[in-house]
C-alpha cells in the first residue's frame, strides 16, 4: 500500500484501503477516516509528553491495533474476531498511514498502541526524563 497522508482531503482514499484490507469485517476494525486521524492525535500527543520538539517528530510511528478482547466464554470455546492493526508515521509534512492489515484478536484483544521512536528520539525523551529528578547519593 502506498502512504496517505492523514489529512481531510484524503478521507476516501483512507477509507478505501481500510476497507480493502478488513474485507467484510467492520465491527472491530478501523473503517474511518475520524479513528485514523484519532490515532494521529494520540500519537503527536504522546511525542509532545515525551518533551520532544514537533519539528522533530519526523521518524516516529505509531501501531495500534482495533477491537475489544473476545469475552472468556468465547475465547475458551476458540472463537476469534477479526481487527485491523495500522502503522502511521510521522514525516516533515504530517502523519502518514503506512500500512493496514486484517488480523484475529482473541482474549487479550486490540492492545495497546506502541509508539516507536527513532535514536534521536528516544535520546531526548531520556534526557527530558532526566531534567526532572536528581539521584541521590
Amino acid at each position: 500500500m502506498k502512504p496517505i497522508r492523514i489529512i481531510e482531503d484524503n478521507q476516501d482514499a483512507i477509507e478505501k484501503a481500510l476497507a480493502e484490507t478488513n474485507g467484510r469485517a467492520s465491527r472491530h476494525a478501523f473503517t474511518t477516516y475520524d479513528e485514523i486521524k484519532a490515532l494521529a492525535t494520540a500519537a503527536e500527543r504522546r511525542l509532545n509528553a515525551l518533551g520532544i520538539p514537533a519539528c522533530r517528530h519526523a521518524g516516529a510511528r505509531y501501531v495500534e491495533t482495533s477491537g475489544d478482547a473476545v469475552p472468556k466464554s468465547y475465547a475458551r470455546k476458540g472463537y476469534s474476531r477479526a481487527a485491523t492493526m495500522v502503522c502511521i508515521v510521522r514525516r516533515p509534512s504530517g502523519w502518514f498511514m503506512e500500512w493496514a492489515d486484517k488480523i484475529t484478536v482473541g482474549q487479550e484483544g486490540g492492545g495497546p498502541a506502541s509508539l516507536v521512536l527513532t535514536s534521536k528520539q528516544s535520546d531526548e525523551a531520556v534526557c527530558n526524563l532526566k531534567s526532572t529528578y536528581c539521584i541521590a547519593s
